[in-house]
């Protein structure tokens, strides 16, 4: 049986995260964002790869923005981790590799949720 992946989460998270870097005014937030959207498209990278070469297919369903994401950083790093649900809840089922790959997401995540509390006036 041919496991399929939706990944339309992880393109709303990148542009959630791509629309919060534009409108920031603050400008650490803004390098900050930055950085996030790289670190983070290339987790989704690493696993959508590791996915793929198990012979897993992928289906992309209408992207939609996720409103709930633009009210606050804190909101933008929880889309962030809730886009990596369907690898968590299908790990047993995944390539070899993948747990490795979601305790980099894991730290990753972590590290910016810490780094968004820093910022001035966050509600991370």
């Amino acid at each position: 049986m041919i496991m399929i992946l939706t990944i339309t989460q992880f393109f709303q998270t990148q542009q959630a995260i791509k629309i919060h870097h534009w409108s920031t005014a603050d400008y650490s937030t803004h390098v900050l964002l930055d950085d996030f959207l790289k670190d983070y498209s290339n987790l989704v990278d690493d696993v959508v790869e590791n996915f793929l070469s198990g012979g897993g297919r992928l289906e992309v369903l209408d992207v939609k923005p996720f409103d709930a994401a633009f009210t606050s950083l804190e909101s933008l790093a929880q889309l962030a981790h809730v886009s990596f649900d369907e690898i968590r809840k299908n790990i047993d089922k995944m390539p070899k590799g993948m747990r490795t790959i979601l305790d980099e997401v894991d730290k990753t995540l972590e590290k910016y949720y810490y780094l968004f509390s820093k910022l001035p006036n966050s509600v991370a």
